[in-house]
Parts: structure tokens; C-alpha cells; sequence
């Protein structure tokens, strides 16, 4: 499990393709001090296993799922990402609890500056849009961010500059795709109201104040 709260920003060191695997080397200060071989830890929010270490960097392996799911089959050497490690217990959750599971990409459609801030548009996959709500969480690239501003087509995040300066976010740009793992309470909400003979329904909410 992950919070969404960015450690480091590593940097690919190489690529290397072995039949249907992608071996992607990143190097790392910070985040590696937690690693050895066989933890978990994300990069840009897809949640990698920990194959090789060595000074200064890790490797993982990226399976065919995670390449077409995920943006890690478009890295190159030299390509900036998100590196943040599993939680421990006890840890605090600053974010939002998250698995490493990517959902999908979504495009970057717009990007204004405001001083030192900035507000996001990403288009999602059209699946996707019925879990994300105004105020609730989604990350963008294993960031834990707050939706700002949603429609049927896309959605909004306002970010600081914190987050803009440690995160690539700051380096984006209209056009670019991002990870997004929506929250996964909102999984849980939709499996409870489908389950026939005892999941939730629209009088039970009502009759217990939620709507």
C-alpha cells in the first residue's frame, strides 16, 4: 500500500526489453534506502517489484499488463519519474490510501498557471469518469490529489508549488498522459450496490441520512 505522497523523483538510467518484459533501471537517493530486493515500491503509481539493486539505483521488471495499462512502456533514459515506497504500519496516511494498481491513463487537455500554482484538466477513460467526484481523491501519476472540479468528460486538480517543484507534475505538459488509480472506496461503494439480495440501495441510504 502507498499514500500518495511523493519521496523522491528518480531518474531512468536504462531500458532494456528481455522477450515480454521491460527492465527499467532508475536511479534513486532517497526512496532506495528503503528498498531491497523483492520490496515494492511506485514509480509514477504503478505499484513494481524490486529485482536488483545496486548503488545509486533499482531495477524492476514491467510485465505486457503494466505496459498497456500504464505509461512505464513510453520511458526512455534520462525520463524523470515518481518514485514513492510501501508504507509501513504506523506510517502517517498524508494522501490517500492507494494500491499501485493503475486504472487507466488520462490525457492532459489543459494546463493554466496561475503565480506559483497550477490547475490540471486530464480526460480519463470514459469507464473511469463515474468514480471520480468533486472533492475526493484520485492520483495522477502515484500523486494524491484532490479533484477541484468534475463534468462527464474530464475533471480538474489544483496543485501547489510544493508539489509542482517536488513531483513531475511541474514538468507536464497538454498532450501528456498520466496513471490515474481512482479512490478505491469508490470500487468498494459500486460492488456494494450491485450485489443482489443485500448490497446497498437508494432506500437504505436515505433511510440511514446519506442522501
Amino acid at each position: 500500500m502507498f499514500t500518495g505522497i511523493i519521496k523522491e523523483i528518480g531518474e531512468i538510467k536504462t531500458t532494456r526489453q528481455e522477450r515480454e518484459v521491460l527492465n527499467l533501471e532508475i536511479s534513486s537517493q532517497n526512496a532506495i534506502k528503503d528498498l531491497e530486493i523483492g520490496s515494492s515500491i511506485a514509480v509514477d503509481g504503478t505499484c513494481q517489484t524490486v529485482v536488483e539493486l545496486s548503488d545509486g539505483s533499482f531495477t524492476i521488471q514491467v510485465i505486457p499488463e503494466t505496459l498497456k495499462l500504464t505509461t512505464l512502456g513510453k520511458f526512455k533514459k534520462g525520463d524523470k519519474v515518481n518514485l514513492e515506497s510501501a508504507m509501513k504500519i504506523g506510517d502517517d496516511i498524508s494522501g490517500h490510501l492507494l494500491t499501485g494498481h493503475i486504472d487507466g491513463t488520462g490525457k492532459i487537455t489543459d494546463i493554466k498557471q496561475a503565480g506559483e500554482t497550477a490547475e490540471i484538466k486530464i480526460k480519463p477513460p470514459v469507464e473511469l469518469v463515474k468514480y471520480i467526484a468533486h472533492k475526493g481523491s484520485i492520483a495522477l501519476d502515484g500523486i494524491s490529489l484532490t479533484v477541484a472540479q468534475c463534468d462527464n468528460e474530464q475533471f480538474k486538480v489544483a496543485i501547489i508549488p510544493h508539489t509542482l517543484q517536488e513531483t513531475t507534475l511541474g514538468a507536464k505538459k497538454v498532450g501528456d498522459l498520466v496513471n490515474l488509480e481512482i479512490d478505491i472506496l469508490a470500487r468498494y461503494v459500486e460492488r456494494m450496490m450491485n450485489v443482489k439480495g443485500g448490497g446497498l440501495d437508494k432506500n437504505k441510504l436515505e433511510k440511514e441520512g446519506f442522501i
